[in-house]
């Protein structure tokens, strides 16, 4: 049964199925090694229920659940993702997506993606080192209090540099530059959707520096 929800209004007359003990898979994941930068690795699973949406669970890391047989929710089948994070900052991060499993009882993340480096900037040139097997970067800069979008760029060459336009003006105070690497198989950078691209993404990683402008 569909639920309609609304800010500020009670729903009543919501009952929900529990899941038998023979619905429920006791996930077993393997994780990689923490890539560079980071110190901390979790797994999750992800039921891709079509106009439903997508249900995730964490399965490995501080917190061990069971997840339903994908046959409970009518999910052709799981996504295992893999998180490498830097605490306290979460967008030092990697993260890794293996989609099409049949069974998650026996699974492992592949390897994460490597995270940018040598991010620098002087508050008009904006630089780093590319990650060698990432499809394109994206480059942007927000306000480190509130991680207020300012600007952004994606980069779909090989450049490891870009200037400020001069229409673009920042705001004053402390900002944060990052850059995000991205892996996608099989990407034209002259054909493709945005909306698109979050279903064919395999691995992710990202780090940025604060400055003052």
């Amino acid at each position: 049964m569909a639920v309609s929800v609304a800010d500020g209004e009670h729903t009543e007359d919501v009952n929900l199925t529990i899941a038998d003990e023979a619905d429920l898979v006791w996930p077993d994941i393997s994780l990689p090694s923490a890539p560079a930068g980071t110190e901390e690795v979790a797994a999750a699973v992800r039921l891709d229920l079509g106009d439903d949406g997508r249900l995730m669970l964490p399965v490995a890391g501080a917190l061990e659940v069971p997840v339903p047989d994908r046959g409970l929710l009518d999910a052709d089948s799981y996504e295992l993702i893999g998180f490498a994070a830097h605490q306290p900052d979460d967008d030092t991060s990697s993260v890794r997506i293996d989609r099409g499993l049949e069974s998650v009882e026996e699974a492992s993340v592949g390897s994460f993606l490597a995270l940018p480096t040598g991010i620098s900037t002087d508050g008009t040139t904006f630089s780093y080192d590319p990650v060698g097997t990432a499809t394109l970067h994206l480059a942007s800069i927000d306000e480190g209090s509130d991680q207020t979008d300012a600007w952004g760029i994606a980069i779909l060459d090989d450049s490891t540099e870009v200037t400020l336009p001069a229409a673009v003006s920042l705001p004053d105070g402390e900002l944060r530059f990052g850059v995000q690497a991205i892996e996608i198989p099989d990407f034209d950078p002259q054909d493709f959707s945005i909306d698109a691209i979050e279903d064919v993404v395999t691995r992710a990683a990202g780090d940025n520096v604060t400055f003052v402008n």
